[in-house]
């Protein structure tokens, strides 16, 4: 009985055919990773015949049954959080090229060159800068044009090399930071619902919620890198991330809020929050020098729970100040 539920499973499976005249391939089901190695297969097939449209497809649609096996596997909790950011995940990464070596990939990578330029026509228009049909037309050529050079230059598994692949990088950072402040917009308008909802201070919510939220990355960064060895790298980012959020936040807050209003300058009021938050700040910092200096650039892990019970300290004092 075995034996012929086996053979009968065998006859069920959909085989793959090669055609002589050419990588013709006909797929209809898809549930073990031979399959995934034949669609691979038939990609480098259809590249390696001149047709390079469908190799790029194949490829896509290749990686996007990887996902989906990958997203069956998982724990339902899991796979329900997986399929609820499938959307955005998706978005992102058809928008965003990426030529780096441990996320390139030749379809998304062509995908992201079509759709990159209409999303940031969509930004521009959500900016005030709409361009109309006409930009997004334009936009469209560009990105088609931008695509096929780019699955031109990389049949055959060559991948990017020198100014293009640098060119294409750059310009994913700034389609990156484009969704970075379509993001925290949105984000910033859930923390005011929520505020207004429960009755609590918006400076409350930027001072824990949003704190959290916009230091979670380089927290986990700076953690990664003190683990492996590099602590001068994971010392510097921690001065230097809030620096930078600090001098070119307010710097292009200030700038783009003037351009918007017909005064030279803008009212600012600090709260008494804020005066905490400097006064601890430079707490620590002067705290962290001169335990530096004291024991000739080594810094004791001590200072790290001193550092910890500052934070909570001056937590509950601004907290304290604004409820």
């Amino acid at each position: 009985v075995r034996g012929k539920v086996t053979s009968a499973a065998a006859r069920s499976r959909t085989s793959v055919q090669v055609f002589p005249k050419g990588p013709w391939y006909a797929f209809t089901t898809l549930d073990d990773d031979d399959d995934d190695a034949r669609l691979t297969k038939a990609a480098r097939d259809f590249d390696s015949s001149g047709i390079t449209i469908v190799a790029v497809a194949l490829e896509i649609w290749s990686r996007c049954v990887d996902h989906t096996f990958a997203v069956m596997s998982l724990p339902l909790h899991q796979r329900v959080l997986a399929i609820g950011e499938l959307p955005f995940v998706l978005a992102r990464r058809a928008t965003v090229p990426l030529t780096c070596d441990d996320a390139y990939a030749r379809g998304p990578l062509v995908a992201s060159c079509v759709f990159a330029p209409l999303w940031l026509c969509f930004y521009a228009s959500q900016r005030g800068a709409d361009g109309g049909v006409v930009g997004y037309v334009v936009a469209g050529v560009v990105g088609l044009c931008v695509a096929v050079a780019v699955a031109v230059n990389t049949t055959k598994g060559r991948e990017l090399k020198g100014l293009p692949a640098l060119g294409l990088s750059l310009f994913g950072f700034a389609v990156a930071a484009t969704w970075i402040d379509v993001l925290a917009d949105q984000l910033v308008s859930l923390l005011q619902f929520i505020g207004d909802l429960v009755a609590i201070p918006e400076e409350a919510l930027g001072l824990t919620v949003l704190a959290w939220g916009n230091s979670i990355g380089d927290f986990s960064t700076n953690i990664a890198m003190a683990k492996k060895g590099l602590s001068n790298m994971s010392m510097t980012a921690c001065f230097a991330g809030p620096l930078f959020n600090a001098l070119m936040g307010l710097g292009l807050g200030f700038a783009f809020r003037i351009g918007q209003v017909d005064e030279a300058y803008v009212d600012v009021s600090l709260n008494p929050a804020l005066y905490t938050g400097f006064a601890f700040l430079c707490t620590n910092c002067l705290a962290v020098l001169a335990v530096a200096i004291l024991n000739k650039g080594h810094i004791p892990k001590q200072m790290g729970f001193l550092s910890i019970a500052i934070y909570l300290t001056y937590i509950s004092v601004s907290l304290g100040l604004l409820l």
